[in-house]
């Protein structure tokens, strides 16, 4: 790898040509870029670099923030994908216990739950919404029906939020559980390490004691 260090000022005189390229290792050894006449080059390392810091210290940091962006980047795929499961098989819970019932059946379902929330259901606070909206038809129109308002554009984004937050404060619970159990197998094995270690040595100093008699 190659920095340019600048521009000579006199490249005749000095028999180099313009643009002069020092080897990471020349700059390292003479402690950044130096310029004919001893003059440190304004792209030196610690321009180029930023303060000083070393390569070794950027690496440590710019790794920590990749591996925190992959954790964060792999929770945020298991809370979707757990939230997407819990849908389907709500849906297909309902689907299975109310295949057979009437359109009136499915409004009486619609209208006990608009009774709990004193309001329009989305289809997604619903067990079977989207089966729901496949039999009942417009959402809107059977608000109306009902004698609710039809429900904000918003709240689907709110319940699927709320759905999403719950999940994520269950899979956060079951992470810390299981951290904690790692964490006392881990001091188990120690433990029984330390006990096999002791025994060797006591096993070990019989023996010595034994061939010093001998």
């Amino acid at each position: 790898m190659y920095f340019q260090a600048g521009t000579i000022q006199n490249p005749e005189k000095d028999g180099l040509p313009e643009d002069l390229h020092v080897r990471c290792s020349e700059k390292k050894r003479n402690g950044g870029f130096l310029l004919p006449g001893g003059q440190r080059d304004p792209g030196s390392h610690s321009v180029l670099r930023g303060n000083g810091m070393s390569n070794k210290k950027r690496r440590r940091i710019n790794w920590n923030q990749a591996r925190n962006m992959d954790v964060d980047a792999w929770r945020e795929r298991q809370i979707q994908m757990r939230l997407t499961a819990y849908l389907e098989q709500r849906e297909r819970d309902f689907l299975r216990d109310h295949a057979e019932d009437t359109d009136d059946q499915l409004i009486a379902c619609v209208r006990q739950r608009a009774r709990e929330l004193h309001r329009m259901p989305h289809p997604l606070e619903l067990p079977g919404g989207e089966y729901l909206q496949q039999r009942l038809g417009d959402w809107r129109m059977l608000a109306r029906r009902l004698g609710y308002p039809p429900v904000g554009k918003t709240r689907g984004e709110i319940v699927r939020q709320n759905l999403k937050e719950q999940i994520a404060e269950q899979f956060a619970r079951e992470r810390r559980a299981l951290k904690a159990k790692n964490q006392q197998e881990k001091a188990e094995r120690q433990k029984q390490e330390e006990l096999h270690i002791t025994t060797d040595n006591k096993v070990a100093s019989a023996l010595m004691g034994r061939v010093q008699v001998k």
